[in-house]
């Protein structure tokens, strides 16, 4: 049976215009200069003044390892912060022993040239992001890739991780270079990018499954591998107890971590909003809304998809939209994440320009996930009834993903590649 193969994305374009000769080029090309200047005094701005808490909280753990000290020991940490005397986020470390292993070079660097350091990688992975996506959408209208910039510019979960010097721009490069290696056959690219964000948060492990599911199986061994490999050589420089130690500190943070207003989750909201209940209720919460969300997505998604068609980037974009929403821990600037989805939106074909339930959702989501905003200061939206009424962000994450299986659901069944199946070789 011949290969049938769903048109390039850009193809869907139609006509390209180039800013030079869009009417709207000199606007588009303004509000794109204003926003990165907005953006830019952002980051000058948190380069300057910010603490970097986020980071201080992860330089503190990479300079336990570096001293060969337990991450996850209480008494480890508290000299550890008698050595630094800084300012940092509470708590112990978070991230998997991996990061804190592989970021020890970190360390070596007093903290406020380390938070530099940090702030100039992570624009570098935002910048290497966003080149990644435009070598695959060459020649789409001016008019389109002016607004991805301008909402990447004014992105406040973005800003929010810049201040706080968190890692969400490198698990966005992650994401982005596994789209991208799946998109233009280089497999090996694409699996170091998912075991990239494998190893700073394990609820990145969803990508394995929508991998499985889209055929790209050996690009899920490939990752799993990695982050194998990775494990061995970070439990052989730091001991097999950091590892244990780990799963026991995060397991000691429910329910503690759902009363946190701060958290947004799916499981966060309803447990401020109905009451407290029982970590075992929580974790039965948890399990129903993955499997609501798991389930969502494999009847949306078709198996069979060309890497390069408009179906494989929207069922990306659904999947790494899927991991916010099922994890129990949601901050406004792990909303990084939805960058490239909203870029895949964007850039993708005609259907953008029609006034439908889709579009709408789009806007709205968007709207809600990107705008700056916040009820957290006011104490009468942290319990009870009104709590609900602080879950904006959520919100908004719900209607995007809402948006993306309406695209997918109408892209007639020749399109969506259902027939079509492409094998990568690894080689």
């Amino acid at each position: 049976m011949a290969e049938r193969k769903e048109p390039p994305v850009a193809g869907d374009h139609g006509d390209t215009v180039s800013v030079r000769d869009s009417p709207f080029g000199l606007f588009a090309g303004a509000v794109v200069a204003l926003s990165l200047a907005q953006y830019g005094h952002e980051v000058v701005k948190a380069v300057v003044a910010s603490p970097f808490i986020d980071f201080a909280h992860n330089y503190t753990f990479a300079t336990a390892v570096a001293l060969h000290l337990n991450p996850y020991d209480p008494a480890a940490a508290a000299e550890v912060d008698r050595l630094l005397g800084i300012r940092r986020a509470s708590s112990l470390g978070t991230y998997l022993p991996t990061f804190y292993f592989f970021a020890q070079p970190l360390s070596w660097l007093a903290l406020r040239p380390a938070a530099v350091v940090w702030c100039l990688l992570n624009q570098a992975a935002l910048a290497a992001a966003l080149a990644l996506v435009a070598t695959q959408f060459r020649g789409v209208p001016a008019w389109r890739l002016a607004l991805v910039l301008f909402v990447v510019f004014t992105y406040q979960p973005l800003i929010e991780d810049v201040v706080l010097g968190q890692v969400n721009a490198l698990l966005l490069l992650g994401v982005t270079l596994a789209w991208w290696g799946m998109r233009s056959a280089r497999p090996w690219l694409a699996a170091i990018g998912v075991a990239a964000a494998l190893n700073v948060k394990p609820q990145y492990g969803l990508l394995l499954p929508l991998l499985w599911w889209l055929r790209q199986t050996r690009v899920a061994l490939v990752a799993v591998g990695l982050f194998a490999a990775s494990v061995a050589v970070s439990a052989w420089g730091m001991g097999p107890a950091p590892f244990l130690d780990h799963g026991r500190y995060v397991a000691s943070l429910f329910p503690r971590l759902y009363a946190w207003t701060s958290n947004q989750s799916v499981v966060g909201i309803a447990y401020r909003t109905v009451g407290p209940f029982s970590r075992d209720s929580a974790l039965a919460l948890l399990i129903v809304i993955d499997a609501v969300l798991l389930t969502l997505v494999a009847l949306t998604v078709p198996r069979r998809i060309v890497p390069g068609s408009r179906t494989f980037d929207l069922a990306w974009a659904l999947g790494l939209t899927a991991i916010p929403l099922s994890s129990p821990l949601l901050e406004e600037h792990h909303l990084v994440l939805l960058l490239l989805p909203i870029a895949l939106i964007v850039l993708g074909g005609q259907e953008n320009e029609r006034l439908d339930a889709a579009n709408v959702a789009f806007v709205v989501g968007l709207v809600l996930v990107a705008s700056r905003y916040s009820l957290e200061q006011f104490a009468w939206f942290h319990r009870g009834a009104p709590a609900a009424l602080a879950s904006g962000k959520l919100l908004g994450l719900a209607v995007f993903g809402a948006s993306l299986i309406l695209r997918l659901r109408a892209r007639p069944s020749g399109s969506a590649g259902r027939d079509v199946t492409r094998t990568i070789p690894l080689l």
